[in-house]
């Protein structure tokens, strides 16, 4: 698209030819645009400074705003000065195409500037490659830089906008991982379908949708961060919604498929600061992490790790976390290897060892699917929220989630819908009070081999107190052979993690939950199975199925 030049505007102009001005190019009439200032470039099909945005980015001083009017513009830009970007609101303004569609910032510049991206939309971008690497594909839609050394970009506003139909998949592997049966595995990443980050992020009023973090034919091992990944930096959401996002990792090389909706995970230098996520009022919904593969177990010796993990959010160590009267609802994890060990976990939310507190919130509806030839290796798949740092929950639902693994012969464990575990072995405690736990089938499934199912409510490896909690209508199933069900709401003991292991009940309710199995299996504990003591106060555990408790403290 040609551009015009810069117009020389009069020192007087007359009111009727700037509402002509303003009126052919299509804006609507504003006392910004009625009165442009010398920081203000407009972008329109016809009759404004110019026709399209990259040439006007170039001419635009630092600090300046650039007015886009109604229509399609083409992407490919790159914002490397502080600056504003204002189309006209998302419906009418569209940046499409280019890979990505936006870039800002400049790659391990020393500076990186401050801009405020509003009102568009931003699509078809497709991204097979990061500076400097061809295994690596990030961000699909917008590409927020990293600075020297690797430390945090840009600092960018996005707000009234939509990120949508963008991809982030590589094209090229290299040799980088375990042994695979045919040698070194092959890394390919593809990363921030929609945003790719390693800036100071805020995110408000704007929806992330439908972007794609990997996908085929097969040439990423990890696809992270389907909608919004932030690798440095922070990211602040609000008022947003960011659904329909996949991560996908396919065979023959997909190993990983993580944080469909959202990945906030550093993988920046020692010294850079810290990551921090809030999120606030904002719906993260029906976001898929695939993960589809025919490797084995093990290769040269060693174990091949595979994992689907947080259809909804994924955030990793020392990242404070912040989740505030949101939901994150209707995600899955999936992951299929019906040769392997396979993992698919987290289904609504996977929370590192990090501060964590979510208050006012939803996790419902989320389901976690494994297909796998055994977990002998890696332990129980499932889980809708897993907490493995200190972290308090409050006046919040998990209900109605599922988890499900199936092996042919082998072992298939599933845990529950809330999973409280210690990597680390220290004092982290975790808090859950007056929340509703209601609701969760936990369930696993084998022809000729082993089936167990644990907590379908709480899955406790840690230090947890609940208070003033509701724990009702859970149900863990085992069907096979040789199955065993325990905890209809809560399983309490040292298995995936910990110790220290300690469980604390005051004031809650736990009722009309239940463990059931195919005939000859092994059933125990409708409310509460523990292998450890547990501290009762003020509580009841009643009506569960076939009883109310069973161990320890039982």
């Amino acid at each position: 698209m040609k551009t015009n030049p810069v117009r020389r505007r009069s020192a007087v102009v007359s009111l009727v030819a700037l509402v002509g001005l303003v009126l052919s190019a299509g804006f609507a009439a504003s006392p910004a645009l009625a009165s442009p200032t010398p920081l203000t470039l407009t972008v329109c099909n016809h009759g404004c400074d110019f026709r399209a945005i990259a040439p006007a980015i170039a001419a635009a001083p630092a600090g300046a705003t650039i007015q886009v009017g109604p229509g399609n513009f083409a992407g490919g830009l790159v914002i490397d000065k502080n600056l504003t970007l204002a189309g006209q609101g998302a419906s009418r303004t569209t940046i499409s195409g280019g890979g990505p569609v936006v870039t800002i910032g400049g790659f391990l510049a020393a500076t990186e500037p401050t801009v405020a991206i509003r009102g568009v939309t931003i699509t078809g971008g497709i991204t097979h490659a990061s500076p400097g690497r061809t295994d690596e594909a990030l961000g699909g839609g917008i590409f927020i830089v990293p600075s020297a050394n690797w430390a945090a970009g840009a600092t960018v506003t996005v707000a009234d906008s939509v990120i949508t139909g963008n991809i982030a998949t590589p094209l090229a592997t290299s040799p980088n991982g375990p042994p695979c049966p045919d040698g070194i595995c092959p890394f390919g990443q593809g990363g921030g379908g929609g945003i790719d980050s390693w800036g100071h992020l805020t995110v408000t009023r704007t929806t992330v949708s439908g972007n794609v973090a990997g996908a085929g034919p097969g040439l990423a091992s990890d696809s992270d961060g389907g909608g919004i990944y932030v690798q440095q930096g922070s990211l602040a959401i609000s008022a947003s919604t960011v659904t329909r996002n996949r991560s996908v990792a396919l065979a023959p090389d997909g190993r990983f498929a993580e944080g469909a909706g959202i990945m906030v995970d550093s993988t920046g230098t020692a010294g850079t600061p810290a990551l921090s996520f809030s999120m606030s009022s904002t719906s993260v919904t029906g976001n898929v992490a695939t993960l589809t593969n025919t490797l084995p177990s093990f290769a040269g010796g060693d174990q091949l790790e595979m994992n689907a993990n947080a259809g909804g959010v994924h955030v990793g160590d020392d990242v404070p976390t912040t989740i505030t009267s949101s939901e994150v609802v209707g995600n899955s994890a999936s992951a299929v290897d019906p040769d392997g060990e396979p993992i698919g976990v987290d289904a609504g939310i996977k929370i590192g060892d990090s501060p964590f507190t979510m208050t006012g919130s939803r996790v419902d509806d989320n389901t976690a699917i494994t297909v796998s030839a055994t977990s002998a290796d890696v332990g129980a798949a499932g889980s809708a929220l897993e907490m493995d740092g200190a972290s308090t929950v409050s006046n919040s639902s998990i209900s109605n989630n599922v988890s499900r693994s199936t092996s042919a012969s082998g072992i298939a464990a599933t845990g529950g819908a809330i999973a409280v575990l210690n990597f680390t072995n220290d004092t982290a405690p975790v808090t859950i009070q007056g929340s509703r736990i209601d609701g969760n089938i936990t369930e696993s499934f084998t022809s000729s081999g082993s089936a167990i199912a644990q907590g379908s409510g709480i899955f406790n490896n840690g230090l947890l107190t609940l208070k003033d909690d509701q724990l009702t209508g859970n149900v863990a199933r085992a069907i096979g052979p040789n199955a065993t069900a325990q905890g209809g709401a809560i399983w309490n003991g040292i298995e995936l993690s910990g110790p220290p292991v300690e469980l604390t009940i005051t004031g809650s309710t736990i009722t009309g939950n239940s463990v059931t199995g195919s005939a000859g299996a092994s059933l125990a504990g409708g409310g509460l199975y523990t292998t450890l003591p547990v501290t009762i106060t003020a509580s009841r555990i009643a009506f569960n199925s076939p009883d109310q408790c069973s161990g320890t403290t039982c």
